[in-house]
């Protein structure tokens, strides 16, 4: 049961290296509405990376899928959370960053594209 989890330990969804289009730390179990984690994550990221301008200016297209349950034995794989984007990658010798457009393909119940987020 996830009682028995610390909350330091628990596994959270949301945000860039996850599901990009959703709130850092967002996806979960939740409890009195507040996600609190889990005990199984699924994270799955594909993305292709092209040069736009020499070493400067690279382009991203990206597909990501995944949630957090309480635990394993909760998981179904057709209620991940699905998320697809386009974007730009920018490096200087200054500083690196990141510009996506994140479309939220499957949110919850919805299998309708629903939302268009630039994280």
């Amino acid at each position: 049961s996830d009682e028995r989890i610390p909350y330091f330990e628990r596994l959270h969804g949301g945000g860039v290296g996850t599901v990009r289009g959703y709130d850092y730390r967002s996806l979960g179990p939740l409890f009195n509405s507040e996600v609190i984690g889990g005990g199984f994550r699924t994270v799955q990221n594909v993305e292709y990376i092209f040069p736009l301008l020499q070493n400067t200016l690279r382009g991203v297209v990206f597909f990501d899928a995944g949630d957090v349950w309480a635990e394993e034995g909760d998981f179904d794989l057709h209620d991940q959370r699905r998320s697809a984007g386009v974007g730009l990658h920018i490096q200087t010798p200054a500083a690196m960053g990141q510009m996506p457009m994140v479309f939220i393909i499957r949110d919850g119940d919805c299998n309708a594209l629903e939302e268009l987020r630039r994280d």
